[in-house]
């Protein structure tokens, strides 16, 4: 199954471009050109990646990104911030806010087809290794990336273990 991309700009070029080099590099595209139209989209569509512009109509690409992040089904949906903001204190507060790219315009296409498969890539391999065993323990991958015991403290014949006084 190919992975879904959302792009949300409000310039039909920065659109056309943008969807154009993600299908030949073998996505799904969504459009959307406003803040609210994206909302729904994401939504609707629950895309593997989000590429967000931050100058939008009816509500910015911050706000949108503000409110995927609180949804439930919403949340862990990467986001590419696309934008002309570009000034070093625009793109640190960008990934202050949480984003998990940044990329200003003008901008080379491939490196923001590259940008996307990284971050992809990294995802799934996150999801692959969420739970592993380890000399016969259960770990879970929490979200922060840390190894939690699901039998803290107990081996492999737990029922035997000698209780504590």
């Amino acid at each position: 199954m190919r992975e879904t991309i959302l792009v949300v700009d409000d310039e039909a070029d920065v659109l056309d471009l943008v969807r154009y080099h993600l299908n030949r590099a073998g996505f799904d595209v969504d459009v959307a050109s406003s803040g609210t139209a994206a909302l729904l989209a994401a939504r609707q569509c629950r895309p593997d990646a989000i590429v967000l512009d931050i100058m939008l109509p009816q509500m910015s690409g911050t706000e949108v990104f503000r409110k995927l992040k609180l949804e439930i089904d919403t949340a862990q949906i990467p986001v590419l911030m696309l934008t002309a903001k570009g000034l070093l204190s625009e793109r640190i507060a960008g990934l202050e806010l949480g984003v998990d790219d940044y990329i200003t315009k003008p901008f080379s296409p491939r490196e923001l087809v590259l940008r996307i498969q990284n971050l992809l890539r990294r995802i799934r391999e996150t999801r692959t290794s969420a739970v592993v065993e380890v000399d016969g323990f259960c770990l879970m991958q929490s979200i922060l990336g840390l190894s939690i015991p699901m039998f803290a403290g107990f081996g492999k014949n737990w029922a035997e273990q000698p209780a504590e006084s």
